[in-house]
């Protein structure tokens, strides 16, 4: 068998020394997801099932890679990680999705790998699915009142700002969380964000995105920096027809909204600076 050497870097750092996996590893994919005699698959919602192999340790920590092109997306995942649906986010074309395994210290071990051809007739309905690190689904509560807010609007301006209004009103940040040293793989909870209407600005920012998503609004989380915010940050951007992508700032505002101080919610995204977005 036919083994490939593999270096993993993120940012520019070494991540994985060269370690030996088989040239023909393959990832499941959904079902949707045909066999294809060359090792490619075709995607036509914009998102493709990663699932764990058997063969993979259960202790260790997983990561995804989501190649289009030059640009690589990565997912730090927990080792009780054992299936999700990850974005394809670029467009249509062709993608290469791999899955490695954390081997200890700055190694990781390659596990599987598949090319994915992207057919997508509406290239923003990839940002109305469930999918890492946005999870949700119709029997949350968060989803559940999300249909209620919105059930009489009638545009999708108008749906974003009902609930856009209803979390600012009720949010407020974790500084106690912020401070504690999360996990590199940690991935937030829209249900338990939701009830507990507290967070830090990623937990915001995903609550955020499930809810105009489940109502059929095209939303981003997106990571970087923003002004007026002296560390990395995380906020949302929402696709608006006859304005396109609008930056939203949830965590910020809702300390402003809560003293019913004037803000406004629609933001200058050229000030903000991305460096990830879902």
């Amino acid at each position: 068998m036919n083994n490939i050497m593999i270096l993993l870097t993120v940012s520019g750092f070494l991540l994985g020394n060269p370690v030996s996996v088989p040239a023909s590893a393959s990832m499941p994919l959904t079902a949707a997801d045909m066999s294809h005699p060359r090792g490619q698959a075709f995607s036509h919602d914009g998102a493709v099932l990663v699932r764990v192999p058997e063969h993979a340790s259960p202790e260790a920590r997983k990561r995804v890679m989501v190649q289009s092109g030059i640009d690589r997306q990565y997912y730090t995942l927990p080792s009780s990680f054992r299936s999700g649906e990850f974005p394809l986010k670029d467009g249509n074309g062709t993608y290469t999705v791999t899955l490695y395994q954390y081997e200890g210290g700055s190694s990781y071990k390659e596990l599987s790998k598949q090319v994915i051809e992207l057919h997508l007739k509406d290239k923003n309905a990839v940002y109305l699915r469930s999918i890492q690190p946005i999870h949700w689904n119709g029997q949350m509560s968060a989803i559940q009142k999300a249909l209620e807010l919105t059930y009489k609007a009638t545009s999708p301006t108008e749906k974003t700002e009902l609930i856009y209004t209803y979390l600012a009103q009720r949010f407020s940040y974790d500084y106690e969380k912020a401070r504690s040293n999360l996990s590199p793989d940690y991935t937030p909870d829209v249900e338990a964000t939701f009830l507990a209407s507290k967070g830090i600005c990623y937990d915001a920012s995903a609550t955020f995105a499930a809810m105009l998503r489940s109502v059929g609004v095209p939303a981003k989380l997106v990571k970087g920096y923003a002004p007026d915010v002296g560390e990395f940050h995380a906020w949302n951007e929402v696709y608006i027809e006859g304005k396109g992508w609008v930056t939203m700032d949830l965590t910020f505002d809702a300390p402003y909204v809560q003293a019913g101080r004037t803000v406004e919610k629609w933001k200058d995204g050229s000030r903000y600076r991305p460096e990830a977005s879902f």
